[in-house]
């Protein structure tokens, strides 16, 4: 069985690296009760599923550089820089960090921040945007 991290970032690369949505996917690594919390914003499972869309209509490619990955017992944190090629072909880095609960192989909460590096602030929602 593969440990947290590894399902952590075989996640990013699934579900917001590839530009194509796929529910079924979003599926095989959060639980149907999902929450996330995200610069004060609540999202349930539905509300996160319309939020990776609102980023699909918007994001052209995304990539991750993960700085500190932190596991203990079924709770993980990641400090991260996510890299944005926008589809207006604007860039943006943003500097996440996330509190992720795992049941079972599977998200069921997330806490994240994040911070704007570089690029437009009218972008600084893409987090939580849905």
């Amino acid at each position: 069985m593969k440990n947290n991290k590894a399902i952590l970032k075989e996640l990013f690369q699934e579900i917001f690296a590839n530009p194509v949505y796929n529910e079924y996917v979003i599926s095989r690594y959060f639980t149907p009760d999902y929450r996330q919390e995200v610069d004060g914003k609540i999202l349930n499972y539905e509300q996160f599923c319309k939020h990776i869309r609102a980023q699909e209509e918007v994001v052209a490619s995304m990539s991750f550089e993960f700085q500190t990955l932190v596991e203990e017992g079924n709770i993980l944190f990641s400090n991260h820089i996510a890299t944005i090629k926008m589809k207006n072909a604007e860039s943006l880095e943003i500097r996440v960090i996330g509190e992720f609960h795992f049941i079972n192989g599977k998200i069921n909460y997330c806490n994240e921040l994040t911070h704007m590096i570089s690029g437009d602030s009218s972008n600084k929602d893409l987090g939580s945007r849905h």
